[in-house]
């Protein structure tokens, strides 16, 4: 079912906000990879930035601009995976904290002790 946005969103002062796609791609297999690859690539040649490895992020104007980035992204997107698309208002980005982690190699170091993390959530 496509989802249909509400004219008065349009009208708002948040018209301006940025698309974040999140994607969980499988890369058991060389063609996996591949495919995951050639995705990822594709998104940077959409004027998308990385923010994580597998969280990219684009400016958009409008919804209509947005609705238009995710056709976009439908038309490159593996067959298989999760894929993800999520606007934010420019307000809402704004409002996000940055949660500096531990670097790799100290996670590498406690994990040699078999300490146990907890997964961290971010919604």
């Amino acid at each position: 079912m496509q989802k249909k946005w509400n004219k008065n969103y349009v009208k708002s002062k948040f018209r301006m906000g940025q698309l974040l796609v999140m994607f969980d791609l499988p890369t058991y297999t060389l063609e996996e990879r591949r495919q995951a690859s050639k995705f990822r690539n594709s998104l940077l040649d959409l004027g998308f930035l990385m923010v994580q490895e597998s969280i990219y992020l684009r400016n958009c104007v409008s919804y209509e601009k947005m609705e238009s980035h995710i056709e976009s992204v439908k038309k490159r997107a593996p067959n298989v995976g999760s894929i993800i698309s999520l606007f934010i208002t420019n307000r809402q980005w704004q409002d996000a904290n940055n949660i500096t982690m531990a670097s790799k190699r100290s996670l590498r170091e406690v994990n040699s002790k078999d300490e146990i993390y907890e997964q961290v959530t971010f919604w």
